[in-house]
């Protein structure tokens, strides 16, 4: 019998070369799934209106007849327009400060105070945030 067969040589190099072209369209391949997601989720963001901003509580020391109050640093991180919602709840309940009146700018950072009716008190004092792109 006198049969030849390829170079052991020859097919690990094939063998090699091909698991290279594999990997690299599986790689090619997860990065455009990659980049798709990315921008689907930029596109859903957009869409519910969620934006990047910052809150601190400042301080208390603000007066306004009849009201308390309380001041906030708001910060915007986005690159437009936004307005802010904030509720401020009590154990007697929560007062609604509408965003007419807080507003910034791209990037801007700025500090509010923030006002509710002194039928609420004073004591167990939470705020909650929401922010709109405008």
């Amino acid at each position: 019998m006198n049969k030849r067969g390829i170079s052991a040589l020859i097919v690990t190099s094939l063998l090699v070369g091909m698991t290279f072209v594999v990997a690299i369209l599986v790689g090619v391949w997860g990065t455009e799934i990659h980049q798709s997601m990315i921008k689907k989720q930029e596109t859903d963001v957009e869409k519910l209106g969620l934006v990047n901003y910052d809150v601190y509580y400042k301080d208390s020391n603000c007066s306004v007849v009849g009201e308390n109050c309380y001041r906030m640093l708001f910060v915007n991180n986005e690159d437009f327009l936004m307005s802010f919602v904030i509720v401020t709840s009590t154990d007697l309940g929560s007062h609604v400060s509408g965003p007419d009146g807080y507003k910034l700018g791209p990037y801007e950072q700025k500090l509010f105070n923030i006002s509710y009716p002194s039928s609420l008190g004073k004591e167990g004092i939470y705020a909650k945030v929401d922010a709109v792109k405008i």
